[in-house]
C-alpha cells in the first residue's frame, strides 16, 4: 500500500479524464510504469534485508521455524513488487472504462493465486512452494496484463516518447502525493490491529482474527464492482462540469451497494457462530473467532460503504479530507490498540477497530456531501447508514429467533444463513425504496448519460 506511492489511482483519473489528450495520457503510463519497476526492485531489496530480522525479532510465539519465515518473506516481498505492477495495469484498464476485462484479470489473478498452488502442494507440501507458486501467478497475469495494454493504448502512442514524461509527473504530483499519504495512514489504520496482536498475544489469536477479517472483506468484494465502475464516469463527468450526472450517480449506486452489503453484514453478525462452522468445519474454531465477527465485519461494511465517497474525492482530484482525518484517527489507534489488547485481549482491538471506522466514514461522508454533492448529511445518512443497517439487523435477529436450526448438519447451515441473507436483502430493498421512493434505474451505471 506504501510502495504504490499513490500512482495506480493517479493513472486511473488520468486515463479517465476528459480534459488531457491521448497522447498525454500515453506518456503519462509509460512514465509511471517505470516508476513501478523500479518499485519493484525496491521490493525485493527491502525483503532480501528485513525478512529475517522480522522473523526472529518481531513475530511472537510461533513452532515455526524462523529461518524458513524469513524465506517465505522473502518470496512475498517480490510478489508484492510484482502484483503492484499487476494492479497498476489493471487500474488503467479502469481508467479505460474496461471494468470487464479490468476484472476477467483480477478473477484469474484470484483464481491462478489460489488454483495453480494445489497440484504442486500435494507433490510437495510446504510453506515455500505455497509462496513461490503465488508468485509464478502473480508474475504471468502481470505479464499477460502487459501484454494487453501495450495493445490497447498503441493507437495513442505519439511519435516520440521520452524516458521520463516530466510535464506528467508535475500534472499528478499533487494528486498522487495526497494519495500517498492516505495509504499510508490506511496501512497502519487497517494493519495495526493485526501488528500489535501478533506481538502482544499468541499467534493463534491472530488466525482466529484473521477469520472474521476473511469474512468482513467479503463486505469490500461486493462494493468493490460498483466503485470501479463507476470511479472512471465520476472523474469523466466532474472533470467536464457534469456535477449533476456524477451526483445522481453516486447516490443511485451507493443506495444499491447499501442494500447489498447490510443485510450481509446483518446476517453473518446475528449467526456469527454457524457462519464460522459452516466455513470450517470446526466448532473450537468457531467459538474463539465468533466474537470478533460481529466487530469487524461490521467495520468492513463502513470501509465498504465509504469506498464509494472517497470515489467522489478522487473524481475531484482532492485527498485533504482523507489525510486530516485519518492523521486524527492515528492519534487514537496508535497508543488505543496497544492499550485495548493489554487490557481486553484481542476482542479490544476488534471493538477498536470498529469505533475508528465507524467514526472517520460519518465524518469523511459529512465532508464530502458538504463540498461536492449537496445531499444534505441527514438525508443521506438516513437513505445509505440508518435506514437500511436497523432495518437489516432487525429482520437478521428476527429470522435467526424463528428459524435458527438446532444442532443442524453443515448443509442446514448453509441452507439457513442462504435463505436468511435472501430474506433480509429482499426486505431491506424493500424497506428502503418504499421509505425514499426511489426509482431503481440499473442500467444507468452503464450508459453516458448527464
Amino acid at each position: 500500500m506504501v510502495l504504490d506511492l499513490g500512482l495506480s489511482a493517479s493513472i486511473m483519473r488520468e486515463i479517465a479524464r476528459r480534459d488531457v489528450s491521448e497522447q498525454e495520457k500515453y506518456r503519462s503510463f509509460r512514465t509511471l510504469e517505470k516508476i513501478y519497476v523500479l518499485v519493484f526492485f525496491v521490493c525485493g531489496i527491502a525483503g532480501l534485508l528485513l525478512a529475517r530480522p522480522i522473523a526472529v525479532h518481531f513475530i511472537n510465539e510461533t513452532p515455526v521455524d524462523r529461518e524458513l519465515i524469513a524465506l517465505c518473506l522473502k518470496i512475498i516481498a517480490c510478489e508484492a513488487g510484482l502484483q503492484l505492477l499487476f494492479r497498476f495495469y489493471v487500474s488503467t484498464m479502469m481508467g479505460l472504462e474496461r471494468q470487464v476485462e479490468a476484472n476477467i484479470f483480477n478473477i484469474a489473478w484470484g483464481a491462478a493465486r489460489n488454483g495453480m498452488v494445489l497440484l504442486p502442494l500435494l507433490l510437495w507440501p510446504t510453506l515455500p512452494v505455497f509462496f513461490a507458486c503465488q508468485l509464478g501467478a502473480t508474475l504471468l497475469l502481470m505479464l499477460v496484463a502487459q501484454w494487453r495494454l501495450n495493445h490497447v493504448l498503441a493507437p495513442w502512442r505519439p511519435d516520440r516518447v521520452s524516458l521520463i514524461d516530466w510535464d506528467a509527473l508535475v500534472r499528478i504530483r499533487g494528486f498522487a502525493a495526497g494519495i500517498f499519504l492516505i495509504s499510508i495512514v490506511a496501512l497502519v489504520n487497517t494493519q495495526l490491529d493485526r501488528i500489535v496482536l501478533s506481538r502482544l498475544l499468541d499467534l493463534e489469536y491472530l488466525g482466529y482474527y484473521n477469520i472474521a477479517i476473511a469474512l468482513g472483506t467479503g463486505m469490500i468484494a461486493i462494493a468493490s464492482p460498483f466503485q470501479a465502475a463507476i470511479q472512471p464516469r465520476l472523474t469523466a463527468w466532474f472533470s467536464e462540469g457534469n456535477s449533476e450526472g456524477a451526483r445522481n450517480l453516486y447516490l443511485r449506486t451507493t443506495t444499491l451497494v447499501a442494500v447489498l452489503v447490510f443485510p450481509v453484514m446483518a446476517t453473518v453478525a446475528v449467526n456469527a457462530e454457524m457462519v464460522v462452522v459452516a466455513w470450517t468445519g470446526s466448532a473450537s474454531i468457531a467459538r474463539n473467532a465468533a466474537i470478533f465477527v460481529p466487530w469487524v465485519i461490521a467495520s468492513y461494511s463502513f470501509l465498504a460503504m465509504s469506498s464509494l465517497t472517497y470515489s467522489v474525492a478522487l473524481a475531484n482530484g482532492y485527498t485533504r479530507f482523507n489525510n486530516i482525518l485519518g492523521l486524527a484517527s492515528l492519534c487514537i489507534s496508535i497508543p488505543g490498540y496497544w492499550l485495548a489488547v493489554g487490557h481486553f485481549g484481542a476482542v479490544g482491538a476488534a471493538a477498536l477497530f470498529f469505533a475508528i471506522q465507524f467514526s472517520v466514514s460519518t465524518a469523511f461522508h459529512a465532508l464530502v456531501d458538504r463540498r461536492f454533492l449537496n445531499f444534505g448529511i441527514v438525508r443521506t445518512y438516513l437513505r445509505l447508514f440508518l435506514v437500511p443497517t436497523a432495518t437489516a439487523v432487525g429482520l437478521a435477529v428476527a429470522f435467526a429467533y424463528a428459524a435458527a436450526p438446532l444442532n443442524p448438519s453443515r448443509l442446514a447451515m448453509f441452507l439457513f444463513l442462504g435463505c436468511a441473507a435472501a430474506i433480509n436483502l429482499v426486505g431491506t430493498a424493500a424497506v428502503v425504496t418504499a421509505a425514499f421512493r426511489i426509482r431503481w434505474q440499473l442500467a444507468d451505471l452503464g450508459a453516458d448519460r448527464g
